[in-house]
């Protein structure tokens, strides 16, 4: 293997490095990763506790069952009933760590299925939310060897491993966007890639109660939206929206005079007063990028603008994509929490 920089790479190929990992502040922090798990058995992670003394740190969790922790200085597994479960620590049987970064491998004979995981709390529990950084989250369908993750506690390119379900780089993969409005996307890196564009066809209706005095459009752009008095309420053609699957949200924004919208959101129903499912408060000028998921899958979702009070806006280049894989939501994280502090 040839090396580079900080991270190696298999079989020669350059390209990979490793500059980035997350940083949790143990108060709110956390990343969801999607939904249905089903036949892990390799759990691989790189890690950096802050603390080991007299600490908890929940580093992370599948269902409200199984739960990975580091409760004073030793990685715990809770749950994790059946078959037989092993803890490496820098490719050797351990589970002692210190404020060191780490590799840790949890392997298990019996396949974990869940319907939901987090990374950097459990599932419902927010007193225990790690302090610390996390990189290069994977998870195998197989029993592995932490030779094949990592070389010490420097991370391989896995994306030919065999039996890889999920892998989330923490800030170095294709997609991962922590500089956004909101919440940020880490990708998992099995299959980084955008769907089709839920937008594209998409043309703007004026609400029959409370429409604005001017809606100029063309397609799914607004070329002027204008209100005086009252309610002004504009919002798309309806599109289909499923639970489960985080959604990339783009547009141009541009407030031409008066108020801010007091909402841009995406919900149902013409006067976007049902099933508010995204709501964007202050919406800021110029182009923004937003991630987002729904509860409940429908087919009438619309995405608009609502004011009660005087405004002047446009909007174009507007798109909403689904975002394939199993990708990670940032929650209560920014960009500032993706840092540059790797083994």
């Amino acid at each position: 293997m040839l090396g580079l920089g900080n991270s190696l790479v298999r079989g020669g190929v350059l390209g990979f490095s490793n500059t980035y990992s997350l940083d949790f502040d143990g108060t709110d922090d956390y990343v969801d990763v999607g939904t249905a798990y089903n036949g892990v058995k390799s759990i691989s992670f790189l890690l950096k506790v802050d603390d080991v003394t007299s600490n908890t740190d929940y580093i992370l969790g599948l269902n409200d069952t199984d739960y990975i922790s580091v409760v004073d200085g030793t990685v715990t597994l809770s749950g994790f009933s059946g078959g037989t479960n092993t803890i490496y620590v820098d490719a050797s049987e351990a589970s002692t760590v210190d404020t060191a970064w780490h590799h840790i491998l949890i392997t298990s004979t019996t396949a974990r299925n869940a319907s939901n995981c987090d990374l950097g709390r459990t599932q419902s529990n927010n007193s225990y939310n790690m302090v610390g950084n996390l990189d290069e989250v994977a998870f195998t369908s197989d029993v592995k060897s932490a030779s094949d993750f990592a070389d010490g506690t420097t991370p391989l390119d896995i994306s030919g491993l065999s039996n890889l379900q999920n892998w989330w780089r923490m800030g170095d993969g294709v997609l991962d966007d922590g500089n956004v409005t909101g919440n940020g996307l880490i990708a998992d890196q099995v299959n980084p890639a955008l769907g089709s564009d839920l937008a594209s066809s998409l043309d703007w209706n004026n609400n029959g109660s409370d429409p604005y005095e001017t809606l100029t459009t063309s397609g799914n752009s607004v070329t002027e939206a204008d209100n005086t008095s009252g309610w002004g309420i504009a919002s798309t053609d309806t599109f289909s929206l499923t639970t489960g699957i985080v959604y990339k949200l783009v547009f141009d924004f541009t407030l031409n005079s008066g108020a801010v919208p007091n909402k841009v959101l995406i919900a149902v129903n013409s006067d976007l007063g049902s099933l508010q499912k995204f709501i964007i408060t202050g919406v800021e000028n110029g182009l923004q990028t937003h991630y987002f998921t729904v509860d409940a899958t429908r087919t009438d979702y619309r995405f608009g603008v609502r004011e009660n009070s005087a405004t002047n806006w446009s909007l174009s280049a507007l798109s909403i994509k689904p975002v394939n894989g199993n990708p990670g939501l940032m929650t209560n994280m920014a960009s500032e929490d993706i840092v540059k502090d790797t083994p």
